[in-house]
């Protein structure tokens, strides 16, 4: 699901000088949670406002899915910075900014 937010964001850029900050209706038509409906999607566009050339996805899993005892990895973040694709993880509630890196998270390696 994160990986069709990433493409999708892409297209959009490629059509519009920032990157989208919704996910449905005039955003990127996409669904906000995945399609097994384990996950829910959210993205955002931090920075200040009207600073849209960047953005984070995350999928937290939702309550009662198989995902949601996952450990470390029932929240998994994308994050869009500075022309880098980031991914971060967490075991619930939010990703701490720190917890973006490039390479060598548990949860996006498997």
């Amino acid at each position: 699901a994160l990986n069709a937010v990433q493409l999708a964001q892409e297209r959009w850029r490629a059509n519009n000088a920032a990157y989208s900050s919704t996910l449905g209706t005039g955003g990127l038509q996409l669904s906000s949670t995945s399609s097994s409906k384990h996950y829910a999607i959210t993205i955002s566009t931090p920075g200040s406002p009207g600073d849209r050339t960047q953005y984070t996805a995350v999928a937290t899993a939702a309550s009662g899915s198989s995902q949601a005892g996952d450990g470390e990895c029932a929240v998994l973040g994308m994050r869009m910075k500075d022309g880098n694709l980031l991914y971060g993880s967490a075991s619930s509630g939010t990703i701490a900014d720190t917890a973006y890196v490039a390479t060598g998270n548990a949860c996006w390696s498997r």
